[in-house]
C-alpha cells in the first residue's frame, strides 16, 4: 500500500522547511505515522519516506528583471533550482559567460556539453543531448533563479528543491516493524 501526504510539502514551499507551519505540519504527519505503525499486524513493515528534500531561497535571481540574464535567451526550463537555459542560436558562450558573471558563486553554472560530461544526467543518447539547455544551472545555498512575471505562483515559493545539495537529495526513509 502506498500513501501520499501533500501538505508537508506545501508548508515547505510557501513557508519553507523548517517553519514553524511546516514543523506544525510535520508533528501532523509524526502523529498519523504512529496512528499507522500502532494499528499494523505483527508481521508487517512500515516504510516512510519523502520525495525530495527542500531548501529555503534567501537570495533570488529574477530573469524578468535582470536584463543580463534574459539577453540571447530564447528558453527557460526548469525550477528555480535547476534551470536549462535554451540560448538564440549561436548565443550559447554568450548566455553562459553572463549567466556566470551574474549569479558567480550562488550557483554552478555549465553548458550543456561539460554537464553530460561530468555524468549530472547519468548516460545521455546524443540523439536526446539536445533536449538539455545549452546551460545548466544548479544553484547553490539558499539562491534560486525566478521569473516573477512568468512564473508568478512558483517564484512567491520560499521552499525550492531541485539542485546538488545533499538537503535536496538525500532523501530520509524510516522503517518500523512490528
Amino acid at each position: 500500500m502506498y500513501g501520499y501526504h501533500a501538505d508537508l510539502d506545501t508548508m515547505g514551499h510557501v513557508y519553507g522547511p523548517g517553519s514553524l507551519p511546516w514543523r506544525l505540519q510535520l508533528a501532523q504527519v509524526d502523529r498519523l505515522v504512529a496512528a499507522v505503525a500502532n494499528a499494523l499486524p505483527a508481521d508487517a513493515v512500515l516504510a516512510v519516506t519523502g520525495d525530495h528534500g527542500m531548501v529555503t531561497m534567501d537570495l533570488v535571481f529574477d530573469v524578468d528583471t535582470v536584463p543580463e540574464l534574459g539577453a540571447g535567451v530564447r528558453l527557460l526550463a526548469g525550477d528555480p533550482r535547476s534551470r536549462h537555459v535554451y540560448a538564440e542560436p549561436g548565443a550559447a558562450a554568450d548566455v553562459l559567460a553572463a549567466w556566470r558573471a551574474v549569479l558567480g558563486d550562488a550557483a554552478e553554472v555549465v553548458s550543456r556539453e561539460q554537464a553530460v560530461e561530468e555524468g549530472w544526467f547519468g548516460p545521455v543518447a546524443a540523439a536526446l543531448a539536445g533536449r538539455i539547455g545549452d546551460v545548466v544551472v544548479a544553484a547553490r545555498g539558499g539562491a534560486g533563479v525566478i521569473r516573477s512575471e512568468a512564473e508568478p505562483t512558483v517564484s512567491r515559493m520560499v521552499g525550492q528543491h531541485g539542485s546538488l545539495s545533499a538537503r535536496e537529495q538525500r532523501v530520509p526513509l524510516l522503517q518500523v516493524r512490528i
